[in-house]
């Protein structure tokens, strides 16, 4: 949105500026957003397409049961079978959505179906706005003319010119450049060993969305650089609830906190340098709780970055249950 005219019509731009206000623009602009969205759903469905979520619908089996006092449904949500057609129905719509909005002939239903899965999904399960914003987002499979019928409903008159300058060569390479990113940074995660909803590797700006179910807590011991126990850290101390929860599940939050442990005891108690090591067990999607971390890895010695994390323990797979 930072390099895209959006401020060209309806943004205090063309008061505040005195900008001539347009009425088209380059259909690249349109269709760029609306690659991004179909990347967003068919990713999040492809995320979909594992054991935990086709065979033992997790996480949804945790979460519908809890819904069951609801009025007239809540009985159905804790059956096991809704688990089930949540989870079989839920991948069906990511993997096709997109695709679905972008045909002319198809995009009435299927915005139809935006409607009513995220409107159920919003106020089902607490994710956010993310429901709501995926419902406004997706209009722009519309065309500009049913757009402009709907504005002048409420008042909106077109002014201004025609603006379509012919896309610069380099602009060209930047849009296909950044469609690229969207195909291959959802995709990264097949370089690292192990499971993604584990060690979280490549999980980011990978569209997966509501597929973890993770708890846990994490102990933090603090040594001097002989190896010599100091004491073990108190999170509440520097956390509020909430990080600590979140922090203790994802291993790039603990490595960060770890560094920050190391600042901020040094600059305190004025000690040299620290070793700080964790112990965190961790349930995810119905398995039995188990050890994330390496306890006897010194965080303070490694780094965040593209490289494999040797220090994150791999999931042995138990039962759900």
């Amino acid at each position: 949105m930072i390099f895209l005219p959006a401020n060209r019509a309806f943004a205090l731009d063309v008061k505040w500026r005195k900008q001539t206000a347009v009425q088209t623009v380059p259909g690249y602009v349109i269709q760029i957003l609306r690659v991004q969205l179909v990347c967003v759903y068919f990713f999040a469905g492809l995320a979909k397409l594992n054991a935990d979520w086709l065979v033992h619908h997790m996480p949804l089996a945790v979460w519908l049961p809890s819904k069951a006092d609801l009025p007239i449904i809540g009985n159905w949500l804790a059956l096991p079978l809704a688990a089930k057609l949540f989870s079989y129905g839920g991948a069906l719509y990511d993997l096709s959505i997109g695709f679905l909005l972008w045909n002319k002939k198809t995009r009435p239903f299927a915005y139809l179906a935006v409607l009513i899965f995220h409107t159920m999904v919003g106020l089902l399960f607490n994710i956010g706005l993310f429901p709501w914003i995926m419902i406004l987002c997706t209009l722009i499979f519309f065309s500009p003319s049913w757009h402009e019928s709907k504005l002048k409903k409420v008042g909106y008159i077109p002014v201004g010119h025609h603006w379509s300058p012919r896309l610069p060569r380099l602009t060209q390479w930047a849009v296909v450049g950044f469609i690229a990113i969207q195909l291959v940074l959802p995709l990264r995660h097949i370089i690292y060993p192990g499971n993604l909803l584990w060690h979280e590797q490549g999980y980011r700006f990978g569209w997966r969305v509501m597929l973890v179910e993770k708890s846990g807590q994490a102990v933090f011991t603090v040594y001097d650089q002989q190896g010599v126990l100091l004491g073990e850290v108190d999170n509440q101390a520097y956390l509020s609830p909430y990080q600590e929860k979140q922090m203790a599940i994802q291993p790039d939050l603990i490595l960060q906190y770890a560094h920050f442990l190391k600042d901020t005891l040094a600059s305190q108690y004025q000690l040299g340098d620290l070793q700080i090591k964790c112990n965190s067990q961790v349930a995810l999607n119905g398995r039995s709780a188990q050890a994330l971390i390496d306890d006897s890895v010194d965080l303070t010695q490694e780094e965040e970055g593209w490289s494999n994390k040797s220090w994150v323990l791999p999931l042995k797979e138990t039962s759900h249950d």
